[in-house]
């Protein structure tokens, strides 16, 4: 994780930049980070980063159905924070892999503000970029 406080236009703002945790069991770390820095913070914030987690089944595709219980934490984090998700434009299922001899598609990456970063930067948004070279895209 890279946590960054920089000033723009005079008003001070933190941008962090994640990867999730791959082991899942270990992920909690992550949102307990995040969860501290976002009780600390009341300027504008914004984060970007491959997360290795979905809020819910409806952002997978392929695979086995996960239990609603397994996304808790990180939603907890993004509620507890005050994250918003940024409008998007093109695919969400950002990694796509293969479990077995089924092909699965997930949204892992994406970009989340409080609302003092989305009334800052109201025209923000995530672009969600073609897979080449790469599982993940965005």
């Amino acid at each position: 994780m890279i946590d960054v406080e920089a000033v723009i236009s005079g008003q001070k703002v933190f941008m962090t930049f994640v990867y999730g945790e791959p082991v899942q069991k270990l992920r909690d770390q992550v949102w307990e980070r995040l969860t501290r820095y976002g009780m600390q913070r009341s300027e504008p914030w914004f984060i970007i980063g491959d997360l290795n987690e979905i809020s819910g089944n409806h952002e997978k595709q392929g695979g086995t159905i996960r239990q609603a219980g397994s996304f808790l934490s990180c939603n907890n984090m993004i509620r507890d924070c005050g994250f918003l998700e940024f409008p998007a434009r093109g695919n969400q299922m950002s990694w796509q892999g293969r479990r077995g001899k089924v092909m699965v598609r997930c949204r892992l990456d994406r970009a989340l503000a409080n609302e003092k970063w989305h009334s800052l930067f109201p025209c923000s948004y995530t672009e969600y970029l073609g897979m080449e070279g790469s599982d993940h895209h965005q």
